[in-house]
């Protein structure tokens, strides 16, 4: 059945990401099969094909497939020797201080040379590409491994250096113009995170987590933006990523709506690629905070899925008090000095008893000072061209009690640069310079400087579990958000773009790099293992949580917890499976597991298992205490209870070392007992919040009850709540993902209108806003 995919697909995505004519054909002679079985089956059915389906790429590492354009794509599944034909989708992509959060700079001073933690190891980043020329990535002092570098044109070669070992890219799988320039700067940034080498920016200085590891740029995204990326691309790329010898891969991107593993020939490439030893880790997805967000390809239970926490700094304008007090500020629409503006604070109030420059100021005490200057009664500009026109170089406007924090102000033509500070910062400024007439201020027009934060909370954006098949996801989390790291200079249209090459940037897209580069970095410190072993490291070895009552910190949103390389570098223990998903079911349980616990480290010990049950049933495990020489390995049996109650039942077993009671490594566990009720309506992917007036589009979201596992016992309904608009067609799509639903509406004619959908589905609802255009 799984062949015809493609003829019940086409329809359920019809107005979707489908990439209309483009199919994915895989061969019945699988990627186990003997490299000339593989092309002798491709070549098979290549020939039978004719001139009537065209052949635009093969496949032969991670699957044994052919990339078929074709207008007769109903053929394609009724052909001798095909397997499965799966439509092509249309892709999406979804470090400063990170660095110590994740304990990478303490690991690398467990190297022979920091500046060169990942030396060896290659890392392949499948993204919309890399700047070779941008500072971090010149590969000074580096020479590329034999074999390097590799290019999928020669034009490409100049565009490779020491650092920069590959530069392939897919533009025929992407109907765009052959290219590797970075137009997005998304890849470029990742990159960054990775594997940058140390560099100076506006943000201080900065490094990736592997920056002595070789980079290979795999640009599966193509167009001036860099905007247009396919499936067909990325199963190509990974494909070439593994047979080139990279160690590790980065999958900053994704696709919604998601499919199910068992039809997306994506999943089984990443299961082959970790068969090779080469790790696939990827973004979990920006969908969240809502439940039952993450998105396509799944990495299958074999790869890192990384969710985002919060930076415990960000970055904003500031105004900067010599000694050290910095201001947060917001810069106004007018001029933006690159550079900081550095003066003598002056208070308007001054040569204005008013405080608010909404006359002509007389005198000389506003020549070549800052001013400070209070919000009201009149225009920002006013105040502005006052102040100019008295001889300031810049001001400071402080709001009032009204309205007591900062936001950006208008102020038309004024040309005298300016910051607006709260309230309460522009009284502490007005004291301040009744006690020290003479304060010397440094004024930041961009977002430079860094103010710390309480914690690192999960991020409101990244995607929570469970997956389609009850996984849990993520499997661990790092940095995504508040994060510096470089951006592109080749398209100022870009979706990462600066023109200093750097920029502050959020998203799960920057915290998989981070587990990628401490992969390498890993990898380098403790050769010889397999890719499943390290896995094991990152995942297990994770920093010790807060407590499972905290609701950020349970299975389905941050796994086993957050990266520790420090931990992964001194772990004597791995476990197979690294993360226990054990899917849904009934009151009894999902039966007893097993989990493999071996020992790689070099002297024997006493270990106990503890279960740290966070809801739900507790499990048993057998043996609670064991030993386990060097090189050894035991199996422990988790057994659950019956009468388990409706939700779910998650924790985790901890391993600790008998004598001392530290923990070593945590395992983490979920189970859904599910309610035939709808709880929750996730979008996936979000509404586009624009559209053309009067046009059609899909909705696509999924119905699921209160722990995230899919819903169907009742029908969603979709009303028209503003705009004119109309609702089409609503309808199921268990085809793709169980809960799955699409709805197809129609914008009302008004221009610049809100529309607004309401969906209902049992107890939950949720609301489509798209403006017409």
């Amino acid at each position: 059945m799984l062949r015809f995919l493609m003829i019940w697909l086409l329809p359920a995505l019809a107005g979707a990401q489908i990439v209309p004519n483009w199919y994915i054909v895989e061969l019945t002679e699988g990627p186990r099969a003997t490299v000339a079985a593989r092309r002798a089956a491709q070549d098979r059915v290549a020939r039978a094909m004719g001139t009537r389906h065209r052949v635009r790429s093969r496949v032969q590492v991670v699957a044994n497939a052919l990339v078929v354009e074709s207008a007769a794509g109903e053929e394609l599944g009724r052909m001798a020797g095909v397997r499965r034909v799966t439509p092509v989708v249309e892709l999406r992509t979804s470090l400063d201080r990170a660095v110590e959060l994740h304990q990478i700079r303490a690991a690398w001073e467990r190297l022979p040379e920091a500046g060169k933690a990942g030396a060896g190891i290659k890392i392949g980043i499948l993204d919309t590409g890399i700047d070779a020329r941008h500072p971090a990535f010149l590969g000074e002092g580096m020479q590329a491994p034999e074999g390097f570098p590799k290019v999928s044109n020669e034009a490409f070669r100049e565009a490779t250096n020491g650092k920069v070992i590959v530069q392939r890219s897919y533009d025929a799988l992407n109907r765009t113009p052959e290219s590797m320039v970075d137009g997005a700067g998304h890849g470029t940034a990742v990159a960054m995170v990775a594997a940058g080498a140390r560099v100076r920016s506006p943000y201080g200085e900065m490094a990736g987590a592997a920056p002595g590891a070789w980079l290979g740029a795999y640009r599966v995204f193509g167009g001036v933006e860099g905007r247009r990326g396919s499936s067909a691309a990325l199963l190509q790329a990974l494909d070439d990523a593994v047979a080139d010898g990279m160690d590790v891969v980065n999958l900053s991107l994704g696709f919604n709506p998601p499919f199910r593993e068992e039809i997306d020939p994506l999943a089984d490439a990443v299961k082959r690629a970790v068969e090779k030893g080469v790790m696939v880790v990827k973004a979990a997805g920006n969908e969240g905070p809502d439940i039952a967000s993450v998105d396509s390809p799944t990495v299958a239970g074999v790869g890192i899925a990384v969710g985002a926490i919060r930076n415990n700094r960000a970055f904003a304008e500031a105004v900067s008090i010599e000694g050290g007090e910095n201001l947060v500020a917001v810069a106004s629409s007018g001029a933006r000095p690159r550079e900081p503006v550095p003066g003598r604070l002056v208070d308007v109030s001054v040569t204005d008893p008013s405080g608010l420059a909404c006359g002509p100021l007389a005198g000389d005490a506003l020549r070549g000072a800052v001013v400070l200057i209070l919000r009201g009664t009149c225009l920002f500009s006013e105040k502005l061209i006052n102040a100019e026109a008295a001889g300031a170089i810049a001001a400071v406007v402080y709001t009032h009690g009204l309205d007591p924090d900062p936001f950006p102000m208008g102020v038309g033509d004024a040309r005298l640069p300016a910051l607006m500070v709260g309230f309460a910062n522009g009284l502490w400024l007005k004291r301040r310079l009744q006690e020290v007439p003479d304060t010397a201020v440094r004024l930041s027009f961009f977002p430079t400087v860094a103010f710390p934060l309480p914690g690192t909370p999960l991020s409101g954006f990244s995607s929570r579990g469970p997956t389609i098949e009850g996984r849990i996801a993520p499997d661990v989390v790092a940095v995504g958000q508040f994060l510096a790291t470089a951006a592109g200079t080749a398209e100022p249209r870009g979706a990462v773009y600066d023109p200093s090459g750097y920029r502050i940037m959020g998203g799960t897209s920057f915290s998989a790099p981070l587990v990628a580069g401490a992969y390498a970095v890993l990898k380098q410190a403790r050769p010889g293992f397999r890719a499943r072993q390290y896995r094991s490291l990152l995942i297990n070895a994770t920093a010790p949580a807060r407590r499972l009552d905290d609701t950020d910190d349970v299975p389905q949103r941050v796994g086993a917890g957050r990266l520790d390389l420090l931990r992964a570098l001194d772990s004597p223990l791995t476990a197979e499976p690294a993360v226990l998903s054990l899917g849904t079911g009934g009151a009894g349980g999902p039966g007893a597991a097993e989990i493999a616990i071996e020992h790689i480290g070099q002297e024997a010990g006493r270990f106990t298992a503890v279960v740290e049950s966070g809801q739900g049933g507790v499990p048993v495990v057998e043996p609670a205490e064991f030993d386990l020489a060097a090189g050894s390995a035991t199996r422990l049996r988790l057994s659950w209870p019956g009468g388990l109650g409706a939700g779910a039942h998650f924790g985790r077993l901890l391993i600790r070392r008998a004598e001392s009671g530290e923990e070593v490594i945590r395992i983490p566990y979920w189970y859904g007992v599910p309610r035939p009720e709808a709880a929750n309506i996730t979008f996936l992917p979000y509404p586009t919040a624009e559209a053309e007036a009067g046009s059609t589009l899909d909705l696509w979201f999924v119905t699921t009850d209160a722990i995230g596992v899919a819903a169907i016992s009742e029908e969603p309904r979709v009303i028209v709540e503003e705009g004119g608009g109309a609702v089409v067609e609503v309808q199921r799509v268990p085809r793709l993902a169980p809960g799955l639903v699409q709805v197809k509406v129609r914008l009302g004619p008004g221009r610049d209108v809100d529309n607004v959908f309401l969906i209902r589905c049992g107890a939950a609802e949720a609301r489509a806003y798209i403006t017409g255009l």
